[in-house]
């Protein structure tokens, strides 16, 4: 279940794109509520949207 979570994640989180960056403040906040920390392939990096 967590992988799956992951790749959502994943694909929801693109920073580089106009649509990524106008849709960025909705994408954090579901990711706090529901998976905190996120691998995203794209930036080869660990996304952590909340300490605690």
């Amino acid at each position: 279940m967590e992988d799956v979570m992951n790749e959502a994640w994943d694909v929801a989180f693109d920073p580089f794109t106009i649509a990524g960056q106008e849709a960025m403040g909705d994408i954090l906040a579901r990711a706090r509520a529901q998976s905190p920390v996120f691998y995203s392939s794209r930036l080869q990096a660990w996304i952590v949207t909340r300490i605690w």
